[in-house]
């Protein structure tokens, strides 16, 4: 349900002619974007392969198009194990006029367009049937003039480095951002035929401490420890009850807290798995 109203509100406008203008999905976090992807970088766009690759997107989808394929010297390896350039493969851009109404360009779902000389952060993903990465979903590209780029990048590094061992993570001072991003990892359902299957017990148990433990008073945002509670989808088989009759969301923060703490040594997180 949740999907066709986003795509109804996608699509809305082109049924109501305006003038033209730009509509863009705004990109996930960096740690959401960051849970998704196989390799991260800080690079630079260096050229182009003279001949595209036609191939689909995923597996699910037979319909061919198009990729570009870009070279990317490769300044500094955030996530995984890359070489000195990675082969960048992207569409480009859409551009659809409708009849002199809305303007539909770049923006998400891979459709970011790329030119010689970009540099930034990049979120890659193995393409499922061809020698190149794509950016993972909307948008996986982080300019370096944006605004607080070197901040940004500071961030990318330290979530890189709690990858590497995530229960240690769990136990130090990062402990919130860690159990963020170990959360968006495990509920992101990688296709349609995924199932659920728990995570050990003990980084369960650590990132539901972690949740309960965080400053719950803080400004709500990506790490904030409720967004994370609700990542749980506790249901009352989970021994968890939503109070009713609230006026406020803060309301709320106690009943989850107080299951947060009971559940610790009792309720296994889950991931989902190809």
């Amino acid at each position: 349900m949740k999907r066709l109203f986003f795509i109804a509100m996608l699509l809305a406008p082109l049924a109501h002619p305006a003038p033209a203008r730009a509509l863009r999905v705004a990109a996930p976090s960096q740690v959401a974007q960051f849970a998704q992807a196989e390799v991260v970088v800080v690079g630079k766009i260096v050229g182009f392969e003279e001949k595209e690759v036609i191939t689909n997107i995923h597996p699910s989808n037979p319909t061919t198009v198009p990729f570009k394929i870009a070279t990317i010297e490769v300044s500094e390896g955030l996530l995984g194990k890359p070489g000195k350039t990675i082969r960048l493969g992207f569409q480009a851009p859409a551009k659809v006029n409708n009849g002199g109404g809305v303007l539909i360009v770049g923006g998400g779902f891979n459709r970011t367009n790329f030119t010689t000389g970009q540099e930034g952060a990049f979120f890659f993903k193995k393409h499922h049937a061809h020698d190149f990465y794509t950016t993972v979903s909307y948008a996986g590209f982080e300019p370096k003039q944006s605004a607080n780029f070197d901040k940004t990048v500071a961030e990318l590094r330290k979530i890189g480095k709690l990858t590497e061992n995530p229960v240690a993570a769990l136990k130090g001072a990062d402990k919130v951002l860690a159990a963020t991003y170990l959360l968006t990892k495990y509920r992101q359902v990688p296709g349609p035929n995924a199932k659920l299957e728990p995570i050990p017990a003990e980084e369960s148990k650590l990132i539901l401490k972690a949740i309960a433990d965080a400053d719950w008073k803080a400004p709500y945002g990506v790490t904030h420890p409720y967004g994370l509670f609700n990542q749980l989808n506790l249901t009352p088989a989970d021994g968890y009850k939503r109070p009713v009759n609230i006026r406020m969301i803060q309301e709320i923060y106690p009943s989850a807290q107080t299951w947060l703490r009971e559940n610790q040594d009792k309720f296994v997180i889950k991931r989902y798995v190809p």
